[in-house]
């Protein structure tokens, strides 16, 4: 994901960009320690962060903290709160690439390469959703749930204005409901009866239970799953 800041030129393609002639140059790297190292700003990751004495510092992917609760109305109170519980230093944007034998960890982000040894890590990574498998899962417009509903709570933009939601828990009701308020017409059908999708460059209509129902968006809300974090060694205290 990149953030744009303007002047940037966005097109869609169904095509890898060419490597570049010289691969870029790399620069230095920053060395510091801290008491705790907290992998995830989700509000496991600040409680923990909260909780945690000494020097902390949290590192997060996403470039804001806040984890799911970024896709949940009255989320960013929460996370305010909590990230000022944490009096912690938060680095945004940046990618934990685990911890060698060393025991160093490698953090990447906007600044470089950070080298970080940590006394613990405490890593709290969240959870991925679960995909569903059938003809055509992969066309544009096909969205899982949660990233649709953080789509439209932080970013306040509907996946599309006619959309189907396979739904095998109780989160595609609720996502369903949000983009009804939205101006969304949208559809709940039984995740196990989606056989295939239907379009050219996106997503148009989906076959469910042998019947065709147009659409601009398909939603999956089928459960999810602990994330799984880059290698950690003994120096780590917690998985979440």
């Amino acid at each position: 994901m990149t953030a744009l800041r303007g002047g940037e030129r966005v097109e869609s393609g169904r095509r890898l960009a060419p490597l570049p002639a010289e691969p870029p140059a790399l620069g230095g790297y920053q060395e510091l320690a801290v008491d705790v190292l907290v992998v995830g700003a989700g509000e496991a990751g600040l409680r923990a962060a909260a909780a945690a004495e000494g020097r902390v510092l949290v590192v997060e992917r996403d470039r804001e903290p806040g984890g799911w609760l970024l896709a949940e109305q009255g989320g960013r109170e929460r996370i305010s709160s909590l990230v000022a519980a944490a009096e912690a230093e938060v680095r945004t944007g940046a990618t934990f690439l685990g911890q060698f034998a060393d025991g160093l960890c490698g953090v990447v982000g906007a600044a470089g390469l950070a080298a970080v040894r940590a006394g613990r890590i405490e890593a709290h990574p969240g959870f991925d959703e679960h995909g569903l498998a059938f003809a055509g899962n992969d066309l544009p417009g096909i969205l899982l749930a949660a990233g649709a509903q953080r789509l439209l709570v932080r970013d306040g933009v509907p996946a599309g204005r006619k959309v189907v939601v396979a739904s095998a828990d109780g989160d595609g009701d609720r996502i369903a409901g949000l983009l009804r308020a939205a101006g969304s017409e949208v559809e709940v059908v039984p995740a196990g009866a989606v056989t295939a999708a239907h379009g050219e460059e996106a997503v148009e209509a989906v076959t469910v239970g042998g019947a065709t129902l147009a659409c601009d968006a398909l939603l999956l809300a089928v459960g999810r799953r602990p994330a799984r974090l880059a290698a950690v060694g003994p120096a780590a205290a917690a998985e979440a």
